[in-house]
């Protein structure tokens, strides 16, 4: 089966459930050992992929395309949709309610994106979260430059770009010009690493492609130390933080190190 292929046949899968599906009470907060806490959205319908995504997207297989997982999926995007046209009162209710969850499990960020991409809905509710409870880290993962500019600049917010080999020129520029357009807001870019041929220096973090239980030995000090092979389990981005720390000021460059 064709990446492309695969793409199309997940869709066809999608497509039903999200009919089917209710707009829920709330978000749905996931949790797993590995990324911790994060909020996913359905790749159908918020994601702009490269031909890149199409072939490792870990939301194409595994886990994430079970059935409830794709229920979740297809409510949160009704959520994140109904979301959108809501009174600020109502945003800042649901900010608040994501917020005590962390709360209560005692951690400091959490993950947008682990699947799908941002949507104007699921913006307003980072941004209102970014005001209210700003000593949340928010680290979000997008693909799509001119929605990221929706966000508030705020140092609460960790925001990692993605690329890969297969991302177009237009686009790519696009994202790495986000380092200039925010003050506040730490921008770091990603790059996705798909064969031993060298990765651009625009790349603060390199995650090898790994498919299920293979991964690639492409080794460089930017790598992520998950997808490398004899990965431990306990290597986990709780432990890391590195895709979503704060800002150094350097006094001799005045610049942000995105490293």
């Amino acid at each position: 089966m064709s990446d492309s292929t695969q793409f199309r046949d997940l869709g066809r899968r999608f497509l039903p459930v999200l009919n089917q599906s209710v707009t829920p009470e709330h978000v749905y907060v996931s949790n797993n050992t590995k990324t911790g806490v994060s909020i996913n959205l359905p790749i159908f319908g918020t994601c702009n992929p490269t031909a890149g995504c199409m072939k490792y997207c870990y939301a194409l297989r595994g886990p994430m395309v079970f059935g409830h997982t794709l229920v979740k999926l297809a409510e949160n995007f009704n959520k994140f949709a109904e979301l959108e046209g809501a009174t600020q009162e109502i945003i800042n209710s649901e900010a608040l309610r994501i917020a005590s969850t962390l709360d209560k499990k005692k951690r400091n960020w959490i993950r947008w994106n682990g699947s799908g991409d941002l949507i104007p809905g699921s913006v307003r509710v980072i941004n209102a979260l970014a005001t209210l409870r700003p000593d949340v880290a928010q680290w979000i993962v997008s693909r799509k430059p001119e929605i990221c500019k929706t966000l508030v600049d705020s140092p609460a917010i960790r925001l990692l770009v993605s690329t890969d080999v297969t991302t177009p020129q237009g686009r790519r520029q696009k994202l790495l010009n986000l380092r200039k357009f925010f003050k506040k807001t730490v921008v770091r870019v990603s790059y996705c690493r798909s064969s031993a041929k060298r990765v651009p220096a625009y790349a603060s973090i390199i995650f090898n492609e790994h498919i299920g239980r293979k991964k690639n030995g492409w080794g460089d000090k930017r790598t992520c130390k998950a997808t490398m092979p004899g990965s431990k389990a306990g290597e986990s981005c709780e432990s890391c933080r590195r895709c979503f720390a704060a800002a150094k000021r350097q006094k001799q460059t005045k610049t942000k190190d995105l490293a």
